[in-house]
C-alpha cells in the first residue's frame, strides 16, 4: 500500500494520542521529544504511507520504552541511597559523598536523582530518619540524651536538640515529657 484513506490516519493518531498519554500519566512526556508541541499530529497526517507511520509508532513506543527504563534505573538508584541511609543513619560522619561512593554514582547526581524521585533532598531524608528513630529511642526512656544523640548519628547534643526542636516543634526531653 502507498497511500491510505484518513479514517486510518486517524485510528494511528489516536494510537500515537494513547502513546503521550500514557507518558504523561508516568510524567515522562517531557522526555518523549517527538511528543512535544503536536509535532506527531504532522507527522500522521503528512506521511505519506503506512509503513512511514508503522516505523515512527514503532520508535515511538521504543522510545517509551527506554524513558521507562531510564526512570526505573532513577528510581533503583534511589532506593538503594535510601537503604545506605536507612542502614548509616547512625554513623556521625554520613555524607553524600560517602553515599555516593557506596552506590557507585557521583553526589552531583544522586542529589538530582534523589530529589526527583523522592521530593525531598538526601539531607532532608537523613535528617527525618535520625529524629524517627530518636523519637523512638525516647520513647523507650531507657537511654540519656546525649546518648540517643550519638546513636542517631549526632555527635553534638546541642546540634540534635535544636534540629529535633525544629522538625517536631519541642526539644527532645520535652518529647519523652510528653510520652508519660
Amino acid at each position: 500500500l502507498n497511500t491510505f484513506p484518513d479514517n486510518a490516519r486517524v485510528i494511528y493518531f489516536k494510537l500515537i494520542q494513547s502513546i503521550y498519554k500514557y507518558a504523561k500519566s508516568l510524567n515522562i512526556e517531557e522526555e518523549m521529544t517527538e511528543m512535544k508541541n503536536d509535532k506527531y499530529l504532522d507527522i500522521v497526517w503528512q506521511s505519506a504511507t503506512i509503513d512511514e507511520i508503522q516505523r515512527y509508532i514503532t520508535a515511538q513506543i521504543n522510545c517509551l520504552f527506554d524513558v521507562i527504563s531510564d526512570q526505573e534505573k532513577k528510581w533503583n538508584l534511589a532506593n538503594e541511597a535510601v537503604k545506605y541511609i536507612d542502614e548509616n543513619y547512625s554513623d556521625p560522619r554520613l555524607t553524600i559523598n560517602k553515599i555516593a561512593y557506596n552506590i557507585y554514582v557521583t553526589p552531583t547526581y544522586i542529589c538530582f536523582v534523589f530529589k526527583k524521585k523522592m521530593g525531598i533532598t538526601i539531607n532532608q531524608y537523613i535528617t527525618n530518619v535520625r529524629i524517627e528513630k530518636a523519637k523512638q529511642l525516647l520513647s523507650e526512656r531507657t537511654l540519656k540524651l546525649y546518648e540517643i544523640s550519638l546513636k542517631v548519628g549526632y555527635v553534638n547534643n546541642n546540634h540534635f536538640a535544636k534540629t529535633f526542636k525544629k522538625i517536631v516543634g519541642v526539644n527532645p526531653s520535652e518529647y519523652r515529657e510528653r510520652l508519660r
